[in-house]
């Protein structure tokens, strides 16, 4: 993206209002050019926009010659995500993205509190298969309608809201634990109750390519993000992967290569 003159024109700048608001945020007040890339599919639920936001607040912040550490870019890269999609936002994939490795977070009052969990990152690649499921689609809809519903206080979605809390905190002492078939228990747990939570978070794709996977061996498989599209993680043993993968293709999956991050941002 390059604008020349002073900061202040980006506002009125139309096209790429991520990298503006990050620009407007914390950009040089002189003339650059950000260029970016990316190999994750738009709207695919695996952080794509939210890694981007991370890394380009910080590149920005380091010309302007005020780097931000990693815990003063999370809130940032919040809100200015929030502003463009127009809808509340959390802070797990900016968390992600900035620290890496494998992290259980918990939401404490006007904080985030990230605990590593010590895993061979190596080895939870091999026990994984991600795969892009029909069309990618707006998260920020979908992800709206569920705290819609929580807000309107609707008993059955925060019931199943209380199930996938409970989920998530089975899944933290499965791998503190490396018991793999408690964990992929946890993942079923949560996508069961995931799926429940609104219509549309499910497509019949998704249901076929993950009735599919388990057919050849996965041992569980969720959606990534808000569903509707977009991608579908399972849990595999390492000797299933292939046959997993090949599955998923077969019902018109497109499986990704991968492997998982050790380290987020540099600093």
């Amino acid at each position: 993206m390059r604008r020349p003159g002073e900061l202040r024109q980006l506002a009125t700048v139309k096209g790429l209002p991520l990298l503006r608001e990050a620009a407007l945020a914390v950009g040089p007040p002189g003339g650059f050019t950000l260029l970016t890339r990316s190999a994750v599919p738009p709207g695919s639920g695996l952080g794509g926009s939210s890694a981007m936001a991370v890394a380009v607040l910080r590149a920005l912040s380091v010309a302007a010659e005020k780097p931000l550490p990693r815990a003063e870019i999370l809130p940032i890269a919040r809100d200015i995500e929030a502003k463009v999609i127009r809808v509340p936002t959390g802070q797990q994939d900016h968390y992600g993205a900035a620290y890496g490795g494998l992290n259980a977070i918990r939401y404490g009052p006007g904080e985030i509190d990230g605990e590593r969990i010590p895993i061979d990152l190596r080895q939870l690649g091999r026990r994984l298969v991600v795969a892009i499921v029909g069309k990618s689609r707006l998260s920020a809809t979908t992800n709206w309608r569920m705290v819609r519903a929580l807000v309107d206080r609707d008993s059955e979605v925060r019931s199943r809201f209380v199930e996938i809390a409970r989920a998530g905190r089975d899944m933290r002492e499965a791998l503190l634990g490396r018991d793999f078939a408690a964990a992929a228990a946890a993942m079923e747990s949560e996508y069961a109750s995931r799926r429940k939570l609104v219509p549309g978070v499910e497509t019949k794709a998704m249901a076929r390519v993950h009735a599919a996977a388990l057919d050849a061996g996965a041992l569980a498989g969720k959606v990534c993000g808000a569903g509707g599209g977009g991608a579908m993680a399972f849990l595999v043993p390492p000797s299933k992967k292939a046959a997993v993968t090949r599955a998923v293709a077969a019902r018109g999956a497109a499986p990704l290569r991968f492997s998982p991050a050790r380290e987020g941002l540099l600093e």
